[in-house]
């Protein structure tokens, strides 16, 4: 049984009780767009989060329940600077969890590129996609590690009306992603993230969240200040946002209205 909940500014939260369960509704809420939507866009992240979402994903379209081939996919981010082919880049990871298991068109997917010469370049290249779309029907977000609060690599502080840029990774962050690469000296100390700007273009954002060590930044992001200092406090002023929680990342928030 979830429970769901009515905060200020129309922001659902809803908790369920355990990983598995966010992973499955997850992917229910993306193939109900994209079966509504043939030609959907969407914004996807990446990271250990999203992953069960994906196999779930890919599982119904393996049973022909959805289909990828009119969808697009926009990338929040990528490492930078990261070659495609490192096995702990974006790229990989995309084509690895994803884009390499559906029928979604190569020029379809877009990411932003870690072996760019230049990252202002980049992100310029980048934000030219994101406006020739125009919006997004569906962004899927997680949530940075500890209390950070960022989403895409909107490391804090971060502004409102942030763009495509190009962004230095805090200690926390180059941290938890320090388990992804077999040598320390490999990872990038930045990276090219959309803005939060330009993740507010989606119609609607579904925001993820499990395990404990996400219940300090989801409290931070639902029950403190709406801040720079807290990237994902923003999504409270975004008019349809829904963040979709196990019980472990729920487990720090005071309940203020239940329905």
């Amino acid at each position: 049984m979830q429970d769901v909940f009515v905060r200020k500014l129309s922001l659902e939260v809803q908790i369920e009780p355990t990983a598995n369960n966010v992973d499955k509704l997850a992917a229910e809420i993306v193939a109900e767009q994209l079966n509504k939507k043939k030609n959907s866009v969407f914004v996807f992240p990446t990271g250990s989060t999203p992953l069960g979402m994906y196999q779930n994903l890919i599982s119904l379209f393996q049973k022909k329940q959805i289909d990828f081939e009119k969808a697009r996919i926009f990338n929040l981010d990528e490492y930078f600077p990261l070659k495609r082919e490192h096995p702990s880049s974006y790229y990989y990871y995309m084509k690895k969890n994803l884009i390499d298991q559906v029928n979604i068109l190569p020029e379809n997917w877009h990411i932003p590129n870690g072996e760019a010469n230049d990252p202002e370049a980049e992100a310029k290249r980048y934000e030219d996609e994101i406006e020739q779309v125009g919006s997004f029907d569906l962004a899927v977000l997680g949530i940075g590690p500890g209390t950070t609060c960022h989403i895409g690599f909107n490391e804090p502080p971060s502004s409102l009306d942030s763009l495509v840029h190009y962004v230095s990774l805090s200690d926390q962050t180059l941290k938890a992603n320090s388990v992804y690469f077999s040598h320390s000296e490999d990872i990038p100390q930045g990276a090219l993230t959309m803005g939060i700007a330009d993740i507010f273009r989606a119609k609607k954002i579904l925001l993820l969240a499990k395990g404990e060590h996400k219940a300090a930044g989801v409290k931070i992001s639902l029950e403190g200040p709406i801040s720079e200092k807290a990237p994902a406090s923003f999504l409270r002023l975004h008019p349809n946002v829904t963040f979709l929680l196990d019980r472990a990342a729920a487990r720090d928030l005071q309940v203020l209205e239940r329905i």
